[in-house]
């Protein structure tokens, strides 16, 4: 039987192309899901990433989430990397509010029927983004400091953690999302990951 592993999180999981007007993905090859799914054919990778999405704080966004877990589960693998969103969304963003959302959806993810006890649950803090001149200093040093916070949550859930900040992906012309060359860094460094999860 496949494992199934499900990847929840914003346009760099969905595979938004920042040339795109429209908001269109890469071709899917380009995706870094769909490079493990390529060279992984025991896993069911499912991308449910969404071009905008923060971290889950109302019932809809939860409601929503309930349902792609019941449609998908169970689950050998449940990977977030969300709080990038946030950061520019949020009224007053800090690592600990931005850290305190993903605790709340931790917990939710932990306590779903989609979840058994063989579950493996991680957690990436958002990859590198471009902080260029004007941006907010408390949104830039709210960004520099998720990695710590985030890891220091996994720490007290039990929960496997990942600092995607530090693997120094390369970024397309809006220093947002990841360039094709990204998907593939980002893809590697997952490798490395799931290598001692799965």
């Amino acid at each position: 039987m496949k494992k199934k592993l499900m990847f929840f999180g914003d346009s760099n999981t969905y595979g938004f192309d920042p040339q795109s007007f429209w908001g269109y993905p890469y071709e899917r090859d380009i995706v870094w899901t769909t490079k493990l799914a390529k060279a992984h054919p025991d896993w069911e990778v499912y991308n449910c990433g969404q071009n905008g999405r923060e971290i889950p704080h109302s019932k809809m966004q939860y409601d929503f989430l309930d349902r792609e877990m019941k449609r998908l589960g169970p689950l050998d693998l449940f990977g977030v990397m969300l709080g990038s969103n946030d950061l520019f969304c949020m009224v007053h963003p800090t690592a600990e509010a931005i850290t305190a959302r993903m605790n709340e959806l931790v917990w939710f993810v932990k306590e779903h029927p989609s979840v058994t006890e063989e579950t493996k649950i991680l957690v990436i803090a958002p990859a590198w983004i471009r902080l260029g001149p004007g941006v907010d200093p408390a949104i830039e040093q709210s960004a520099y400091g998720l990695g710590a916070a985030m890891k220091k949550m996994a720490e007290e859930q039990g929960v496997a953690f990942a600092d995607a900040w530090g693997w120094e992906i390369a970024l397309g012309r809006d220093g947002m999302h990841f360039s094709p060359e990204g998907h593939h860094q980002f893809y590697e460094q997952m490798e490395r990951v799931l290598a001692e999860l799965m």
